[in-house]
């Protein structure tokens, strides 16, 4: 693996290292939303939604198109939510296994 491929594969993880950011992505999950709709869905401000839209959309994990006074969201591809399943899954097989 190139040191190239690596930095790219880093710059997602810290778009991802955000619990605020995961939660949009999941959203994004189920399609198309803009702002508003992630505000609503999210119960943030929209000041903190702008910011981790903003983050992701440079971290290239999601892509965004305007529609007049729109700005509409979307994953870049559904990779990084099967990235986001196995991390989750990874983590329940982990707290089973530390349970007495």
């Amino acid at each position: 693996m190139t040191k190239t491929e690596l930095e790219h594969i880093a710059a997602i993880f810290r778009g991802l290292a955000d619990p605020g950011r995961l939660a949009l992505m999941l959203l994004l999950e189920g399609g198309e939303k803009n702002v508003s709709e992630l505000v609503s869905l999210s119960n943030e401000k929209v000041v903190n939604v702008s910011s981790r839209l903003r983050e992701l959309y440079h971290a290239k994990l999601v892509n965004r198109r305007r529609e007049g006074r729109h700005i509409y969201y979307t994953l870049a591809d559904l990779h990084i939510t099967h990235i986001i399943h196995n991390a989750r899954e990874h983590g329940m097989e982990c707290k089973t296994e530390e349970m007495p």
